[in-house]
């Protein structure tokens, strides 16, 4: 009808605009939305029939996930605000990169495996024994962090000294180094026989001096 005072028209309830040309939406356009002859266009990222739900980013690259409530939710085996993104197993374990565009692990040095799981040793053990979760494990006659010590090379060695220097010293450089109380180029001469059997005093290398009431030799 029109108002006769400000000759303008006062629209019945569902209609608007200057003329009342323009029907109205049922219910307020939600978040930016635009009412235009009763239909709501939503911007952009809103969606539903008053804008009231979010849309996500390229339909979530459907089938690789779907839209939530809160964006995208996407399978297992994708990621990304799109799901677009090839995911990798186990997110590499906190142990390498992924290569998205692959979905395959790009290990940090010292791991392996396809998600990285896998702790290596260096080396691989030089072939001379089994890694466990980072350890060695070394073949028989095989020793050291890597097992890249050969035992049988070891005892070569030694062998170089004369007589394994009489398992009363150290081989050194295929020397003798001596232990206390012993001499000679293979340590196999006693320095003052049993310590002067604890009842002296060791003179010269050779020669006891024994206590009072003991024998002097």
């Amino acid at each position: 009808m029109c108002d006769s005072d400000s000759k303008k028209c006062i629209c019945n309830k569902g209609f608007k605009g200057e003329f009342c040309e323009e029907k109205e939406c049922a219910f307020p356009c939600l978040n930016n939305g635009k009412c235009v002859d009763g239909v709501c266009f939503c911007d952009i990222y809103w969606t539903g029939k008053y804008c009231e739900k979010k849309t996500c980013n390229n339909n979530c690259n459907f089938p690789n996930g779907k839209c939530g409530k809160n964006g995208c939710e996407c399978n297992s085996d994708f990621v990304g605000d799109d799901c677009s993104m090839l995911a990798c197993p186990n997110t590499c374990s906190g142990n390498g990169e992924c290569d998205f565009k692959t979905g395959k692990c790009r290990c940090l040095t010292g791991f392996s495996g396809n998600s990285c799981e896998i702790k290596v040793c260096t080396n691989n053990c030089n072939g001379n024994g089994y890694c466990l979760d980072g350890t060695c494990l070394c073949n028989d006659g095989y020793e050291g962090e890597n097992c890249d010590i050969s035992i049988f090379i070891l005892i070569k060695l030694l062998e170089k000294c004369p007589n394994n220097c009489s398992h009363h010293g150290e081989c050194k450089n295929g020397k003798c180094e001596c232990g206390t109380m012993w001499k000679g180029q293979d340590c196999s001469k006693e320095i003052c026989k049993n310590n002067c059997s604890s009842n002296g005093m060791c003179i010269n290398e050779d020669h006891c001096k024994c206590n009072s009431g003991k024998k002097f030799f």
